[in-house]
C-alpha cells in the first residue's frame, strides 16, 4: 500500500509540470544549499523560463546534437549509446555518459547529483514516467530551462543575458552551440571565456547540427506520433517516422578516401587496425573491423566502405571504440 501511495505521490508533481512552469529545480535548491553551507553569500540562482517559441531554434538543434542525436525517436534510453559506454568502460576507459535529455530532465528536475545505485534506479523511473506524461516539445522545452550552464546559471535564457546581453530567442548557432559546449562540466568549462577545448568541442557541434539539418531536424518532434488523415476515397496511412540524421550519437567527419577493395583496407585507412572478411574462423558470419584510437595514431576516423563478394559491406568507424561491427 505505501508503493502505491509513493507511486501516486511521485507521479502527481510529474502530471502537473506538463503545464506548470517549475519555480525551481532539485539541482538549484542543491547548489543553494551548499552556497549557503559554505557560507558563500555571493551565490545568485540565474533562472527565467521562457516558452519554447521564445528560444532559438539553434538553441534546441544544439543541446540534441551535443547530448541526444536521437531524442525524437527514442522512449526516454538511448540503448546504443549505453552499449558503447558499457565495452569502452571494459575496455578500461573512463566510464563516459550516455545519459538522453530525458535522463537528464529526470536528475536534474527530481533528483541529487551523484552516481548512487538509488539515484540511478530513481532516474530511470522518473524516465519512464515523464516520456509516458510528456510530449517531446515539453521535454525540450524544460530542458533548455532548467539545464546549468554556469556557476548559477540555470536555462538558456538566463545563460544568454548573462554571456552576451540578448534574449535566448537571438541566439545564433556558434553561441548556442558554445553553450551546449559546456554541458558536460558547467562548473569548470565556460562559455564567456571558452578553452581551447570548449572551441574545439563547439566546431564540433556545429557541424553535427549542419549535418542534422539544422533547425529542420525538430520537424521530427511534431511526428512523434503518426497522425492520420482521413478522406472519403482513401484509407489512412500512418506518417512515417522522418529518417532525418545519422543513426548513432557520435559521428566524425568522413576521411577523404572511403572506398577500397577488402584487401586494402588495412593498407590505405590509417584509423583500421585490422580486418576479417565475412565467414572467417576470426570474424563468423559478419565481418569486422578494429579500429587505432587517434590519439594514438593521428588518424581520421570516419565512414568505411570497402568492397566483398557478391555485395558491399559498410562500417562506422566511430573512436574511441576499438572494434566495429561491419554491416550491409
Amino acid at each position: 500500500m505505501a508503493a502505491v501511495v509513493w507511486v501516486l505521490l511521485s507521479i502527481a508533481p510529474v502530471l502537473a509540470l506538463r503545464w506548470l512552469r517549475p519555480l525551481t529545480s532539485a539541482f538549484m535548491l542543491e547548489a543553494q544549499a551548499q552556497a549557503w553551507l559554505a557560507q558563500d553569500h555571493s551565490y545568485h540562482t540565474d533562472f527565467e523560463w521562457v516558452p519554447l517559441e521564445r528560444i532559438s531554434p539553434n538553441a534546441a538543434i544544439a543541446v540534441i546534437a551535443s547530448e541526444d542525436q536521437q531524442f525524437p525517436y527514442h522512449a526516454g534510453f538511448d540503448f546504443d549509446s549505453i552499449r558503447e559506454a558499457i565495452r569502452a568502460s571494459e575496455r578500461g576507459k573512463r566510464l563516459r555518459g550516455a545519459s538522453t535529455l530525458t535522463q537528464q530532465v529526470a536528475k536534474n528536475l527530481f533528483l541529487w547529483n551523484g552516481r548512487s545505485f538509488v539515484r540511478k534506479g530513481l532516474e530511470a523511473y522518473f524516465t519512464v514516467v515523464i516520456e509516458a506524461l510528456w510530449p517531446k516539445e515539453r521535454i525540450l522545452e524544460m530542458y533548455l530551462n532548467i539545464a546549468q550552464f554556469g556557476d548559477g546559471i540555470y536555462g538558456v535564457q538566463a545563460a544568454a543575458h548573462r554571456f552576451w546581453r540578448k534574449p535566448a530567442r537571438q541566439l545564433g548557432s556558434s553561441e548556442a552551440a558554445v553553450l551546449a559546449a559546456v554541458l558536460p562540466n558547467p562548473l569548470r568549462l565556460h562559455a564567456d571565456h571558452p578553452s581551447a577545448y570548449v572551441l574545439e568541442r563547439r566546431d564540433w557541434i556545429l557541424g553535427q547540427m549542419r549535418r542534422l539539418g539544422g533547425a529542420a531536424y525538430l520537424r521530427a518532434l511534431e511526428n512523434e506520433r503518426p497522425r492520420e488523415h482521413h478522406d472519403d476515397k482513401a484509407q489512412a496511412k500512418p506518417a512515417v517516422r522522418p529518417t532525418v540524421g545519422p543513426p548513432r550519437r557520435y559521428h566524425p567527419p568522413p576521411p577523404k578516401r572511403s572506398t577500397w577493395p577488402w584487401s586494402d583496407v588495412t593498407r590505405d585507412s590509417p584509423a583500421v587496425a585490422s580486418a576479417h572478411e565475412p565467414g572467417t574462423r576470426e570474424s563468423g558470419t559478419a565481418p569486422w573491423l578494429s579500429v587505432n584510437s587517434p590519439r594514438r595514431t593521428g588518424a581520421a576516423m570516419g565512414a568505411v566502405s570497402f568492397r566483398t563478394r557478391p555485395g558491399v559491406w559498410t562500417a562506422t568507424c566511430c573512436a574511441p571504440w576499438p572494434r566495429v561491427n561491419v554491416s550491409t
